[in-house]
């Protein structure tokens, strides 16, 4: 029994390779866009510091949900696995300024943030969007810095380490639900972010949990 049980996991573990080698597709971007509901619009437009030439959608995240927000686009529109969870949502408030841009009119301000859907073998840049005496700790492969506060301009995609913070060649870490990267420690919240990098197509995901159902059915 136990050199069947092995027997099928190895199967199982050469369909996850050979799967995402077909499967994961070539570097995308992903927009994110913290929205106080209902006066805050999600922002259009490929103005951030990780956009590419076209790529204007952005998610528009509502700050006071609580739980699961998946099926995520890039910047094009298409459909990715990624997805956001936020734990424990404050909501968010609007800032002062007034910003001139939507993207930086409000934020989330809440215990924890999780950015997932992305593959544990990737690196990825990282671009966040602070508000007015915004910090936070960004978790990854590497560590867990405390990102200082900033002073924004309110511009796109206005000064680095004020309006934005610009992290390249992070590993993704394991959060609930698959790899990405955990955002915590708010002091002040989050406007937007900005992933960039190798993203698995929705389809490997759909074949890895079909193939998982049939060698179990086997098993049986």
């Amino acid at each position: 029994m136990r050199g069947i049980q092995r027997g099928i996991l190895r199967v199982y573990a050469a369909m996850i390779v050979v799967v995402f080698s077909a499967q994961v597709g070539a570097s995308q971007v992903i927009n994110f866009d913290w929205n106080i509901e209902p006066i805050d619009p999600t922002h259009v437009g490929d103005n951030g510091i990780l956009s590419s030439a076209g790529g204007t959608v952005w998610n528009g995240l509502q700050s006071a949900d609580a739980g699961v927000m998946s099926d995520l686009d890039d910047e094009f529109g298409n459909l990715t696995p990624v997805w956001v969870e936020h734990v424990n949502p404050f909501g968010g408030y609007t800032e002062p300024g007034p910003p001139a841009n939507d993207l930086q009119f409000g934020g989330y301000d809440g215990d924890t943030v999780h950015i997932g859907g992305l593959l544990p073998n990737e690196l990825y840049d990282v671009a966040l969007y602070l508000g007015h005496n915004s910090g936070f700790q960004l978790t990854h492969g590497g560590g867990s810095p405390v990102v200082a506060l900033g002073n924004p301009t309110y511009n796109l995609p206005g000064n680095a380490n004020a309006d934005y913070f610009l992290f390249t060649g992070l590993a993704p870490v394991a959060v609930p639900g698959g790899f990405g990267f955990t955002l915590s420690n708010f002091d002040g919240q989050v406007l937007g972010a900005q992933i960039e990098g190798v993203i698995p197509e929705p389809t490997s995901l759909a074949l890895l949990g079909a193939g998982g159902v049939a060698l179990l059915r086997r098993r049986r």
